[in-house]
């Protein structure tokens, strides 16, 4: 009297072999990027910044297109090498949700005489991320930074290239390079424009000048100690 049951059971263990796992284990977005990377001989930094996240649904023959929804919900920059391929991506971390970015991002500052500085986390071509302080000069047509900043910025010397800027001691030489971003608060810029200048002309300073300010509307609270920035 048992046998029916036992051989259904067994009938129904072997068809559910046949068919496999009823669901498919979940490719994580690291995992996914690992394997293009792999697959087209490219390097990844940051993927310590995508917290783990399930991949999405990409495919066709154009990783680049591929890569990009991948990463539609994050902040990278993508480098391509001499042959126009892929060479390095770099994640940046998740965009932030727009519903939640206020209209006024404002930034905290702290006087030293009559400028305001600012805390700002400034990224490298090699993705490292630094934290520096910055004067805020509206007169600085890029981030200007001292010179000392090449190596620990990860700038190779065929990232820089020469150039000349205006002091108020007159000209003085300059490097000249970009940031991968630069981030003030919640204010995040990528490519950036910063100049290098020796470290005894620069007098220990640093400058957030216009290469990030001009990609908003700023204006400053100076009884709060405040800079508020607006989108454009």
């Amino acid at each position: 009297m048992t046998r029916a049951p036992t051989r259904a059971l067994f009938i129904a263990l072997w068809l559910a072999l046949l068919a496999g796992p009823a669901v498919a284990a979940e490719t994580s977005l690291a995992e996914r990027l690992a394997g293009l990377a792999r697959e087209h001989g490219f390097t990844i930094v940051g993927v310590d910044r995508l917290r783990g996240e399930a991949s999405v649904v990409a495919g066709g023959n154009d990783v680049e297109a591929e890569v990009g929804t991948l990463l539609a919900g994050h902040n990278h920059v993508i480098r391509h090498g001499p042959d126009g391929a892929i060479a390095k991506i770099v994640i940046l971390g998740a965009k932030p949700d727009p519903d939640t970015v206020p209209r006024g991002i404002v930034v905290e500052t702290e006087r030293l005489g009559s400028h305001h500085v600012v805390a700002a986390r400034l990224t490298g071509p090699d993705g490292t991320a630094h934290d520096l302080r910055l004067i805020v000069d509206t007169g600085a047509t890029s981030v200007v930074l001292p010179a000392s900043w090449i190596d620990r910025l990860g700038f190779l010397p065929e990232e820089l290239s020469p150039g000349m800027a205006h002091t108020a001691g007159g000209q003085v030489a300059t490097q000249i390079g970009r940031l991968q971003a630069v981030a003030i608060g919640r204010a995040l810029r990528h490519e950036v424009l910063v100049s290098f200048i020796d470290d005894a002309q620069m007098g220990g300073k640093a400058l957030l000048g216009m290469s990030f300010l001009d990609g908003y509307r700023f204006e400053f609270d100076r009884s709060g100690n405040r800079l508020v920035l607006f989108a454009r």
